[in-house]
């Protein structure tokens, strides 16, 4: 055993995050219990003070804080996973620059749980809602739903996790997870972690962890996930948002093939979600995203709802979609 070596590493992937990142931090700091940590921070080549920021606290807590200033940016993919695997403890948990955690002993119950049971793999928790514009804290609605149960089997997440049931069942920035376990996901399968198409880092390791093992669930709400401010899944941007659930449908398939989920199982979840991007896209008048998301239904046979085949017919026909959105316009 290497006593040097700290029990858990904490991951703060961040960009661009000058107002929040020294809260994030400092909420860290004051986890409280009898074990070692460190906290490797994932500076991605901010454009604002970030890396001022994380410098300062990697300056104060040097037996602490690990710094990793990327230059260039290396997106959210590879910086969020490039600061696993560079972590060495036991056990790994995650907050991003944006959130922040609420319960000192958070770190500490969550350790204890995986300490007494080697076949649980990964613990979580409740959590709020944090609206950066109204500064109102409300719990989340997926707090104690049916699938939080102290101990969930083996597998029985992936598919509720998959179909986005309660989503999200697991929200990563209150878990505590095994790195042995993360390891031999990774090694086994890199693909699913760094494909440039994948837009999120967390459904994978969700849906790879509710495969592996027993998924422990915790009550208390630790953690306050920020709202009403610019993320990668802004609906403030109809491209954006298009662009990132596309890529969270093209993981999500990845995933169904891999674990060897029917078609049927995951029909409302892709009906919903196509939908979804296609009315993005057609809002904003890009009509090439609006075909791409009609191939890509076709590509997983699944039957276009009423409005989503009417959307995308007209996206194929320039003067009635130039009708529509002059219509579109008059009553907005």
């Amino acid at each position: 055993m290497d006593l040097n070596r700290p029990k858990i590493s904490i991951i703060v992937a961040t960009y661009n995050q000058e107002n929040t990142i020294a809260r994030t931090l400092d909420s860290i700091l004051a986890q409280e219990g009898d074990f070692d940590y460190e906290i490797i921070i994932g500076e991605d080549c901010s454009t604002d003070n970030t890396a001022g920021i994380c410098k300062e606290y990697a300056a104060k807590y040097p037996q602490k804080i690990k710094l990793m200033l990327n230059n260039p940016n290396k997106g959210l993919l590879n910086n969020y996973f490039d600061c696993i695997l560079a972590a060495t403890g036991d056990y790994i948990a995650d907050c991003a620059g944006d959130d922040y955690w609420i319960d000192n002993r958070k770190l500490d119950k969550q350790r204890r749980i995986l300490d007494s049971d080697s076949s649980i793999v990964l613990v979580h928790t409740g959590w709020n809602y944090n609206d950066e514009t109204s500064r109102l804290i409300t719990p989340a609605r997926q707090n104690n739903s049916h699938y939080h149960k102290p101990v969930m089997p083996e597998g029985s997440l992936l598919l509720p996790v998959l179909r986005r049931d309660d989503a999200p069942i697991v929200h990563l920035c209150t878990a505590l997870y095994r790195r042995d376990t993360f390891l031999k996901i990774y090694n086994d399968d890199p693909y699913m972690f760094r494909c440039k198409d994948f837009t999120c880092e967390d459904l994978q390791l969700t849906a790879a962890f509710s495969n592996a093992g027993k998924i422990a669930y915790i009550p208390d709400i630790t953690m306050n996930y920020s709202t009403g401010i610019n993320s990668i899944s802004s609906e403030r941007d109809a491209i954006k948002t298009f662009d990132f659930y596309l890529g969270t449908l093209k993981l999500t398939r990845y995933l169904q093939l891999k674990y060897h989920i029917t078609d049927h199982e995951l029909r409302n979840y892709y009906q919903t979600d196509i939908h979804y991007i296609i009315t993005r896209a057609f809002n904003a008048g890009d009509w090439q995203r609006c075909m791409t998301a009609k191939n890509l239904a076709d590509e997983y046979r699944v039957d276009l709802k009423l409005k989503s085949r009417i959307l995308t017919a007209i996206s194929t026909i320039a003067i009635v979609r130039d009708i529509a959105l002059k219509l579109k316009r008059v009553f907005h």
